[in-house]
């Protein structure tokens, strides 16, 4: 670094080297908002029932896809981003350990809005839903597919 005139400048190459780093990032930012919004709502389902959950699968009807998880053991929590078509109704479906297979509707009406639903799996087979807050910008970017 030059000091001149009681400032102090930054070389040619180190602010270069700054202004490429800073672009970079920005693209690898952008791209995960981007990615991010393909994939506006994500499902968090708590097993607090007592017992294993198997098969379990999120579907987005009409049109959508089917979201396959592992079997939930009692007290883990699972989360998968999903895509909506149109609007779209998404129901939780799973096995107990008696074999009833249990179908819950999570939300009806789901547009491409970004929100996150959190199924709690009780007892019973009960499945008590919440819903998180909407948001139209997906500040989080690839950080929204890890926490």
């Amino acid at each position: 670094m030059k000091s001149q005139g009681g400032f102090i400048s930054l070389s040619s190459s180190r602010r270069n080297r700054a202004l490429l780093a800073f672009l970079v990032f920005l693209v690898v930012y952008i791209s995960g908002v981007i990615a991010r919004g393909r994939y506006p709502l994500l499902i968090v389902i708590h097993n607090e029932s007592g017992e294993t959950l198997r098969k379990v699968s999120v579907k987005v009807d009409y049109r959508g896809n089917l979201y396959p998880f592992r079997d939930i053991s009692p007290g883990e929590t699972r989360r998968a981003f999903v895509q909506p078509v149109g609007e779209s109704i998404v129901n939780l479906k799973f096995t107990d350990a008696r074999n009833t297979v249990h179908t819950e509707m999570l939300a009806e009406y789901v547009k491409r809005d970004s929100a996150t639903l959190t199924a709690t799996v009780l007892p019973g087979g009960q499945v008590h839903v919440t819903q998180g807050m909407l948001l139209i910008f997906h500040w989080k970017s690839w950080f929204g597919f890890l926490w």
